[in-house]
């Protein structure tokens, strides 16, 4: 019987070469040839006990990666698209957009991101003439995730039983991804973003060209059977006109601006039955088919929806000085809702222990 050292479950299968527990190479040097044991002993279902409960535990999810960076994305490449296609003056979203801008331009910042009652803290240096993105994000129990030199990489720990000393120990996971075609996608976008800064309209076949390099096929002559992209640039520019019209955003996003020991706020509170008829006003002209009807008619009544069901999405932002200083965004229905609040410090001063970054770094496998 082989036994396996990482978590002591024994297999009667002489030829297995890995535990079909936890994945281990089994050891060929130790057997047991206490048969009466095997199957039915106390030993037996010890190890087997063993390794259920103590196994290596998959990588516990990152919140800061599952939900500070898709936040953080989504206000950066908007601030960028707002700030290609247009240039209408100096409204709220384009004051938030500029403080976006200059942030990440910074080239370093730190952010706290607290969700769930648990905070994260991440490190962030971007390099724009070497392209290159290098992050550290500790977690309260010490997981640790990392980008650097192209990769990202994970460090975590686990309990694990020890078989043959007895007891438990702490062991940890090193492994790493090739994000490097990621970041110089980033890049890409952004110098090609910025490079259109002044234009008041929409490139359709920069657009289609960006998602067909996301491997999303959608085909521009399919698309013009269905929508009339002229009309639809046309209504895009008219809502990003209103983003920036504080009369209509406080009819339609209870929107406020205040001011606190040298920090201005922005907020919002989406009006759902607002925003569905706006949606219906400035793009119901689009359709060229019925199919294309139907979709704007879906989208529409899925508002209304929210809007009955009480949900409601409410969003703060803070900028001090020319940066970003806080983000919360409160997603609910009724009386329940989730919250994430990002905090920005040390930006243009945040700095990373290299040396540290690449000790990490030659400890992961490549998966």
């Amino acid at each position: 019987m082989k036994l396996c050292k990482n978590c002591g479950f024994a297999s009667e299968d002489e030829s297995v070469a890995f535990c079909i527990q936890c994945g281990s190479a089994m050891d060929t040097n130790v057997t047991n040839n206490n048969t009466d044991t095997c199957t039915s002993g106390d030993y037996y279902q010890e190890s087997m006990a063993n390794a259920e409960a103590t196994a290596p535990k998959k990588p516990k999810k990152n919140k800061f990666l599952l939900i500070g960076i898709p936040v953080i994305a989504v206000v950066l490449i908007a601030a960028i698209v707002v700030c290609s296609v247009f240039v209408f003056g100096k409204g709220p979203v384009i004051k938030i957009a500029e403080a976006a801008v200059n942030t990440v331009e910074a080239e370093s910042f730190t952010l706290k991101v607290k969700a769930d009652g648990e905070t994260v803290e991440c490190n962030a240096v971007l390099d724009f003439d070497k392209r290159d993105i290098s992050l550290l994000v500790i977690g309260e129990d010490g997981d640790i995730t990392g980008v650097y030199d192209g990769y990202m990489f994970r460090v975590y720990s686990y309990k694990e039983y020890d078989y043959y000393n007895g007891g438990y120990k702490t062991s940890w996971n090193y492994y790493k991804y090739d994000i490097s075609d990621t970041i110089k996608m980033f890049f890409d976008e952004w110098e090609k973003s910025k490079d259109t800064f002044k234009r008041r309209d929409i490139d359709w076949d920069e657009i289609f060209k960006t998602l067909e390099e996301l491997d999303i096929n959608i085909d521009k002559e399919d698309v013009e059977e269905h929508i009339n992209l002229e009309k639809t640039s046309d209504a895009i520019m008219s809502v990003f006109k209103l983003l920036n019209d504080e009369a209509w955003l406080e009819e339609c996003m209870d929107y406020e601006k205040t001011k606190d020991d040298g920090v201005t706020y922005y907020s919002f509170d989406v009006d759902f039955g607002k925003m569905s008829d706006t949606v219906e006003e400035l793009f119901s002209d689009c359709a060229e088919s019925s199919y294309a009807e139907k979709a704007i008619d879906k989208v529409v009544e899925g508002l209304d929806m929210l809007e009955d069901e009480d949900n409601f999405v409410k969003a703060e932002f803070g900028i001090k000085g020319k940066y970003l200083s806080e983000i919360e965004i409160e997603v609910g229905e009724g009386s329940v809702s989730d919250k994430i609040k990002i905090e920005f410090s040390k930006v243009g001063l945040t700095k990373l222990d290299t040396d540290k970054m690449q000790e990490y770094l030659d400890k992961c496998e490549e998966k």
